[in-house]
């Protein structure tokens, strides 16, 4: 990954000597569509009435440093419904926004690596025919 780093120099005279003042180094790291990648599997290929599949979404961030204000957003197919207290991230629990068939998930910060996030859906049976 490309890095930009950048410094500041003032300048002032004391008594006839020019003095530098140099400021603290910013660096910017370029971002493009390497920088972060996203795969998402699913637990079987056919599902039965009232069957679960679980999602599994592998974000990676392959940055040097953790990305703020990252946001991940599922839309769950017709005819399945969002499984409560399935959601989870690197094994932990936790709550998405779930919004009729759109699941959210803000990260304040996601981490350098592989970000594993897990999350249950079931058939339901009024689209099974």
């Amino acid at each position: 990954m490309e890095q930009f780093e950048n410094t500041a120099i003032g300048k002032i005279d004391i008594c006839g000597t020019l003095k530098d003042i140099v400021s603290n180094t910013v660096t910017a790291n370029l971002f493009d569509e390497r920088s972060v990648t996203i795969e998402k599997k699913q637990s079987c290929d056919f599902i039965i009435e009232g069957q679960n599949l679980t999602y599994t979404i592998e974000i990676t961030n392959n940055t040097r440093i953790p990305l703020n204000n990252f946001e991940i957003i599922d839309d769950i197919p017709l005819g399945m419904d969002y499984v409560e207290n399935s959601f989870m991230v690197n094994g932990v629990s936790e709550s998405p926004t779930v919004s009729g068939q759109n699941l959210k998930y803000f990260f304040e910060q996601l981490p350098v690596g592989t970000t594993e996030v897990k999350f249950d859906v079931v058939l339901n049976q009024s689209v099974v025919m």
